[in-house]
């Protein structure tokens, strides 16, 4: 029996107050909220605004291991962290598998210690987290950086490539449920990418390929890469960046890195957690 095949899915974009204003990190910028104490850390609000504008203004930030005692905090201040591991656990630890040891359903289980494709994470579900947070456990007997591509969302935005914002594609999970979507969505200037090349193939009356669409996007991206020591963490902007391991994972079998996901809707517009600290 075929998997279901969903209607395309609607974009779900930053929620609003009540005055219709996308709630953001304006008032920690206008100084109205305080220092935020986590444990025996203090997080002052110039100190947690440049990490957060780091992100919003590249798409990614690469914090030195000396500067970890704050990141618990300023995961927070991000928004939610959600479910990224068995039985509801918070974070998960990736280490690179060989293909016939790799765990059920993960992109070892297709790349092995490869380097891996350039993706979004969780593109395959209906709202990808906002934010992915990478931190450093071990980073290996060898050199394996993680390339990132930061995309220029005002350029897609404007020009908004056919080819990208078409729900002209099908994603899907190895559980069998698919849905057609766009790459690309757009609301406000705003945009938000979802692609994974292994849960992603173009409808049948699509005359593009992925291949094609991962050359769109590489022309809208700058290519860089976060090289690991332990304890430093990397800060992605899961709708704006691409990213992946690099090859390199055989010869750094011990590699290890904790994953958390943040913000499945809006991410740094969830203020709660901040206002009740």
């Amino acid at each position: 029996m075929n998997p279901r095949l969903l209607a395309p899915q609607l974009p779900t974009w930053p929620e609003r107050d009540q005055s219709g204003s996308v709630r953001s990190l304006r008032g920690i910028r206008q100084g109205t909220q305080p220092a935020i104490t986590i444990g025996s850390v203090t997080l002052g609000q110039g100190r947690l605004q440049s990490r957060i504008d780091a992100v919003e203004s590249t798409g990614w930030t690469l914090i030195p291991a000396d500067e970890v005692g704050e990141i618990h905090a300023l995961l927070g201040a991000m928004g939610r962290t959600l479910p990224a591991g068995p039985e509801g656990s918070r974070y998960r630890d990736l280490q690179p598998y060989s293909r016939d040891r790799a765990p059920q359903n993960s992109m070892s289980a297709i790349t092995g210690t490869d380097a891996q494709p350039m993706h979004t994470d969780r593109a395959h579900t209906p709202h990808p987290p906002r934010y992915v947070a990478l931190q450093c456990i071990d980073p290996g007997e060898g050199r394996c950086p993680t390339k990132v591509w930061a995309l220029n969302g005002p350029g897609l935005a404007r020009e908004r490539p056919p080819m990208l914002s078409s729900p002209q594609w099908v994603f899907h999970n190895r559980a069998g449920t698919q849905f057609y979507s766009p790459i690309m969505e757009v609301l406000n200037c705003r945009v938000r990418i979802r692609f994974d090349p292994l849960s992603i193939y173009p409808a049948s009356f699509s005359r593009d390929s992925v291949a094609s669409a991962e050359a769109c996007l590489r022309s809208f991206a700058k290519e860089d890469e976060a090289t690991w020591e332990r304890g430093a963490l990397l800060l992605l902007d899961n709708w704006r960046c691409l990213h992946a391991r690099s090859s390199g994972g055989g010869r750094a079998p011990s590699r290890r890195l904790r994953r958390w996901y943040i913000g499945d809707r809006d991410g740094l517009g969830e203020r709660a957690a901040l206002q009740q600290v």
